[in-house]
């Protein structure tokens, strides 16, 4: 089963909201941010969102990695990243993107 690594992964990130292992906020908030060229990344990131929607009391913004925001990132409460693989690698947009997060920033104090 190919999408295996991908549910353990989101089973790891719902357990986090439900037991409270998140930062504080009103409500939880997953961002969902990919990188489509052919559109296939998009639809499984809008069916990722689908998922979370189905979650009570948590919200879900879902955009394009070229759309988001640093300051969604910091706020997240759990981040979903999609990417469409290259030569076994990530796609060098979404390698931008995590180089370019302010984690000394968003992690002090």
């Amino acid at each position: 089963m190919k999408n295996k690594g991908i549910s353990h992964c989101l089973i790891i990130i719902f357990v986090q909201i439900i037991s409270g292992n998140v930062i504080a906020q009103d409500f939880p908030n997953v961002v969902i941010t990919y990188y489509s060229e052919s559109g296939k990344t998009q639809v499984m990131a809008e069916a990722v969102a689908r998922g979370v929607a189905k979650v009570e009391y948590v919200s879900c913004t879902i955009k394009p990695i070229d759309e988001i925001s640093m300051e969604e990132v910091i706020n997240a409460s759990a981040l979903i990243l999609g990417s469409p693989v290259y030569n076994a690698n990530i796609a060098p947009q979404i390698l931008e993107f995590i180089n370019s997060w302010p984690l000394r920033t968003a992690f002090k104090g």
